[in-house]
């Protein structure tokens, strides 16, 4: 009994090109895609770019307010301080008055404990020192350090031409 031959796909090996094989091998189809060039519906044009604004960091305005007047430097009567897991709220504030200083809030770094402390150093770089050698005595206290001030901005450039 015969039966006809179905072919679904053919698959070339060798030197064979699509022309050798295909009746309409370099002839372009009025509805093939790929004749047309189209610009990208998604990318702009390259004449169209404009430059991204650019975005600032989000403002942390206790260590901006602390910073005031030592751009790049210490700031000044201001510690960070980063409590065990276990310290409670009235731990926390017990260590702070023992140095008369208060909390000012966590810092923006999102680790659990960490807060701003804001003591009297009177802007000496060493009291501030020995306020952080006394806090660190406490069992409650991981660590504790002083505070890097962000660098002043940097002054606008003249306009770029283009």
């Amino acid at each position: 009994m015969f039966r006809p031959l179905v072919i679904v796909g053919v698959w070339l090996i060798g030197s064979t090109s699509l022309a050798d094989v295909s009746p309409c091998a370099g002839q372009a189809s009025p509805h093939d895609s790929t004749t047309v060039a189209r610009s990208d519906s998604v990318r702009p044009h390259p004449d169209n770019l404009q430059p991204a604004p650019a975005t600032q960091p989000p403002v942390d305005s206790t260590l901006s307010t602390a910073c005031i007047g030592s751009p790049g430097g210490v700031a000044s009567d201001l510690l960070v301080i980063l409590f065990t897991p276990s310290a409670s709220r009235s731990t926390r504030t017990a260590v702070a008055k023992s140095v008369h200083g208060r909390l000012l809030g966590p810092t923006p770094s999102g680790d659990a404990g960490s807060f701003y402390l804001a003591v009297p150093s009177g802007g000496n770089q060493y009291q501030l020192q020995a306020i952080a050698d006394r806090l660190i005595q406490f069992a409650e206290v991981q660590q504790v350090g002083t505070v890097a001030c962000p660098p002043a901005p940097a002054p606008p450039g003249p306009p770029q031409s283009r």
